[in-house]
C-alpha cells in the first residue's frame, strides 16, 4: 500500500473510533514524517485526502484539526449481484471488498438474483441510507435491462457504474467482461488443435450474453476461412432433440468441437454426448464459456473460459475511491472498460498431461486467489 494511505487511514480510523475528536489538533507535518518515516510530500499528500473527504480542516497559522460541524460516518459504496455461488462473482466481491476495507471504507454486497423489482427496492433503501456509489448489473435479457435502465435514470448526485454486462443507453462508467473474446478464443482454441467441423451450442436468441460469445466464436471461424456452412449452431431448447443431435454427431462428418455458453449447459452437454457413447476429448473436444468451481466436477475436467472477476473488483473499488475523492476526473475516466477472459485449458481438449481432478483443482485454487493488489 502506498505510504500516504497508510497515514491517511490511520487518522481516519482514530477520527471514526473517537480517539481524535471533534476540535482536537491533529499532528503538524513535522510531526507525522518522524512518526510514519515519510517525506513531507507524503504526509502533506494524505493530509490534504483526509481534507477532501471532509475529515479535517487546516487553520494557516494554528494548525489542523478534526472537523466538528459534519456527523462522521464510514463511506459505504454498494454492489448489487445476481448472486455468490460463482467463482466470478465470488472474485469480484473479494476483490471489491478487501480494497474498500483497505481505504477505511465499507463495500456492501447485496444479491437480488437479477430480479429487478427487488433491485429498485435496493437502490431506494441505498439513497435513503446513505451511499457514497451503486454498482449495478443486469441479466442480459431485454425486459431487464429496460429495467435496469429505468432505475439508473431515478439515481442523482452518486456515481453509477454498471458492471459484467454493457448497459447499451447509460453514457457512465461501465466495467465490462468481453464475452465476444471468450467465443472467440475458445473456438480458435479448438482449431489450433486441428478441429474443422465445430459446434456451439446454447445459442439464445435476445440474450446478449449468448449472443456475443456466438459472435466470438464465429469470428475466429471466419479467420480461419472454415466455411459457416460447415458449422453447426445448437439452440438451447434443441439441446435436450435426442434425434436431431444424433443425426448431427454420427453422420458422416460429425462435429470434433464443441463450444458452450455456460458452464451448466456444458456439463449437461457432456453427459449427454457420453450417454450417446461418444467419448470426450478422444471423439469430441469440449470448451465451456464461463468456466466456474462446477468445471471439475466431472470426470473428465473441462477446458475453460475464465472471467477475469479480480480484475473487474479491483477496478470497481478503485474507480469508486478515485471519484468519491476528487469527483472532477469523473470526466477523464473512460466511459466502458473491457476486461479480456482467458483460456485455462484441462483435459476435455487432450491437454498433453493428464492429471488426476484433485491435481488440476488444488493448481487451480492458486490461480483462482492471487494477491490483491492494494489501494
Amino acid at each position: 500500500m502506498a505510504k500516504h494511505k497508510d497515514i491517511y487511514n490511520d487518522i481516519y480510523r482514530k477520527i471514526t473510533n473517537g480517539t481524535f475528536k471533534p476540535g482536537d489538533q491533529l499532528p503538524t507535518g513535522n510531526e507525522l514524517c518522524d512518526k510514519y518515516g515519510v517525506s513531507r510530500i507524503t504526509a502533506v499528500r494524505a493530509m490534504n485526502d483526509l481534507e477532501a473527504q471532509g475529515m479535517i480542516r487546516k487553520t494557516p497559522g494554528k494548525g489542523t484539526f478534526v472537523r466538528g460541524d459534519r456527523k462522521l460516518s464510514i463511506p459505504v459504496f454498494h454492489l448489487v449481484l445476481p448472486m455468490v455461488m460463482d467463482l466470478f462473482y465470488d472474485q469480484v466481491i473479494r476483490a471489491y471488498t478487501r480494497i474498500m476495507h483497505y481505504n477505511s471504507c465499507i463495500g456492501a454486497c447485496f444479491l437480488d438474483k437479477y430480479y429487478t423489482d427487488y433491485t429498485e427496492k435496493l437502490v431506494d433503501y441505498f439513497l435513503e441510507s446513505g451511499t457514497r456509489g451503486i454498482a449495478l448489473m443486469h441479466s442480459g435479457i431485454q425486459k431487464d435491462i429496460d429495467a435496469i435502465e429505468r432505475i439508473v435514470k431515478k439515481i442523482k448526485d452518486v456515481p453509477v457504474i454498471i458492471v459484467q454486462r454493457e448497459l447499451p443507453e447509460y453514457d457512465g462508467i461501465q466495467l465490462l467482461v468481453d464475452e465476444e473474446y471468450s467465443g472467440y478464443i475458445a473456438a480458435k482454441h479448438l482449431l489450433e488443435l486441428g478441429h474443422k467441423r465445430l459446434a456451439f451450442f446454447g445459442f439464445r436468441e435476445g440474450f446478449t450474453s449468448a449472443e456475443l460469445r456466438y459472435n466470438g466464436f464465429l469470428k475466429a471461424c471466419r479467420e480461419a476461412e472454415i466455411p459457416e456452412s460447415s458449422l453447426v449452431s445448437v439452440h438451447l431448447e434443441d439441446m435436450t432433440m435426442i434425434s436431431s443431435l444424433k443425426k448431427i454427431f454420427f453422420s458422416k462428418n460429425p462435429p470434433t468441437g464443441v463450444v458452450v455458453s455456460s458452464e451448466y449447459e456444458a456439463i449437461f452437454t457432456y453427459e449427454l454426448m457420453t450417454s450417446l457413447g461418444l467419448k470426450v476429448p478422444e471423439q469430441l473436444a469440449l470448451v465451456t464459456l464461463d468456466g466456474d468451481f462446477y468445471s471439475l466436477s466431472t470426470d473428465v475436467p473441462f477446458t475453460s473460459v475464465e472471467w477475469p472477476g479480480h480484475e473487474i473488483g479491483t477496478a470497481l473499488a478503485e474507480t469508486f475511491l478515485e471519484l468519491d475523492r476528487k469527483p472532477a476526473t469523473l470526466e477523464k475516466t473512460p466511459k466502458i472498460r473491457y476486461f479480456k477472459p482467458w483460456l485455462r485449458v484441462r483435459n476435455s481438449c487432450g491437454s498433453e498431461t493428464e492429471s488426476s481432478r484433485n491435481e488440476i483443482m488444488r493448481r487451480d485454487r492458486q490461480k483462482w486467489l492471487p494477491k490483491l493488489p492494494i489501494g
